[in-house]
Parts: C-alpha cells; sequence; structure tokens
C-alpha cells in the first residue's frame, strides 16, 4: 500500500491495520473542541483508548492490540 501524496510505501502496521483513516480534512481550531464537548457529553471516552503495560506485558499488549480490547498499547520501561 503507497501513500498517495509522497507515493512512499506506508509502514506495514498503518498498511495492514484493519481500521486505518486518513484524517486529512480536520481543522484542529474546530475539531479539537468538538471533541472535547463530546468527551464532556460522555460521547467520546478518549481516556479508554489507551492502556499501559509494563515491558514484561509486551506481548499481551499485542494480543490485546489485536483483539480489538485497546486501541493505543503503552509500553513502560522501568527506570534504571
Amino acid at each position: 500500500m503507497e501513500d498517495e501524496e509522497t507515493r512512499r510505501p506506508l509502514p506495514s502496521p498503518v498498511a495492514q491495520g484493519p481500521s486505518w483513516h486518513r484524517c486529512d480534512y480536520a481543522v484542529s481550531r474546530t475539531f479539537i473542541p468538538e471533541l472535547i464537548e463530546l468527551y464532556r457529553q460522555g460521547r467520546f471516552p478518549f481516556d479508554r483508548l489507551s492502556k499501559f503495560y509494563s515491558f514484561d506485558q509486551v506481548n499481551q499488549a499485542m494480543a490485546d492490540s489485536e483483539a480489538g480490547l485497546t486501541i493505543k498499547p503503552i509500553l513502560r520501561f522501568e527506570a534504571a
């Protein structure tokens, strides 16, 4: 799959993702306030889209992402 504007191949997780959509039309001046209002109304729970995992849970993070249980798995690394 290629990006139509630049003709460069997209990274494979993006190209193969089940719900990748381009949002070229979003204008942040109006779009972000709309998202905030939807959140206040309880209609856009963005705070529940991500889930944190410790690095030793990397396989579970991938499995949850592939199963649609989390949209944005975030790995945490322990401080050295």
